[in-house]
Order: structure tokens, then C-alpha cells, then sequence
């Protein structure tokens, strides 16, 4: 008997819930059909203000900042990798200039 009671509670709560869709689908529909008909969207009501900036945009605003300090960074970075390496290779040339003028003379 409890079996057939807990069965009909659940049939009467899918059958309440049913109804309730129902009723909102109707809705959607008539929202539809004014639509179409060119009457104005009713303004959705909103329970809360959204605030300015939420926990989100704050997570995006903060990577950025973070990713902009990192790339300055890397680019003050690479520009002073990229003068060592001019200065290495203008005292390489260097070298390769003397030891060639040195072995010059010993030939001769």
C-alpha cells in the first residue's frame, strides 16, 4: 500500500510540474505572437541591480594588468638580451679581425 501512495505522490508532482511548464510556454507563446505582431517586449524586471563591476570582471582586469606587466617585462628584456648580443658579436668581429691580421703576418 505505501508503494502505491509514494507512487501517486510522485504521478501528482510530475502532473503539478507539467501544468506549471504549460502555463509558461503559454506565456512564451502570447510574448511570441506580440512580437510578431509589433507590440513592444515588456521590460524585464530584474529582483537585484547588477553591480558595475562583478568578481569576474575584476579576475579578467587583474590578468590583464598581469599579462601587461609580464610582456613589459619581457621586452625590456629581450631588447638588453639583444644588445649583449650586439656587443658580443662586434667584439667577436673584433677578434676575428686581429687574429686574422695577426696570421696575415705571420705568412709574410
Amino acid at each position: 500500500m505505501n508503494k502505491v501512495t509514494n507512487t501517486k505522490a510522485v504521478l501528482d508532482s510530475i502532473k503539478t510540474g507539467k501544468q506549471l511548464l504549460d502555463i509558461k510556454i503559454a506565456d512564451v507563446k502570447s510574448e511570441a505572437e506580440r512580437i510578431r505582431r509589433g507590440v513592444t517586449v515588456r521590460e524585464l524586471k530584474r529582483s537585484l541591480p547588477l553591480p558595475t563591476e562583478t568578481n569576474f570582471m575584476r579576475g579578467v582586469s587583474t590578468k590583464q594588468t598581469e599579462r601587461k606587466n609580464f610582456l613589459s617585462s619581457k621586452r625590456a628584456e629581450t631588447e638588453q638580451l639583444c644588445q649583449d648580443v650586439k656587443r658580443k658579436k662586434s667584439s667577436t668581429d673584433r677578434e676575428f679581425e686581429r687574429l686574422d691580421n695577426e696570421l696575415r703576418r705571420e705568412r709574410l
